[in-house]
């Protein structure tokens, strides 16, 4: 019995991501760019909000949300560093 997966012709899944994560930091590299956490917009802290209580794969819509997180090396929060890293889909 021959199994197939979706049909020819069929529509290709709905584009996801790209995906935010943030682990905590020691200390940033001299030529690091850190954001404080107040710069961020309200959508920016949303998203980082989200990482940090352990939403793991917290997906980034929209490009105001996205671009500062690949202009960002870290995020200083609540008086702790934290390492912005974004995977793509």
């Amino acid at each position: 019995m021959a199994v197939t997966m979706g049909s020819p012709g069929s529509p290709d899944p709905p584009e996801r991501g790209p995906y935010l994560n943030a682990q905590p930091a020691a200390e940033a590299p001299d030529d690091a760019v850190v954001k404080s956490y107040e710069r961020l917009s309200p959508a920016q802290q949303d998203a980082f909000e989200r990482v940090v209580s352990g939403d793991t794969g917290t997906e980034l819509n929209g490009a105001a949300e996205v671009d500062v997180w690949y202009e960002a090396d870290f995020v200083q929060y609540d008086g702790e560093l934290y390492r912005i890293l974004v995977a793509e889909n």
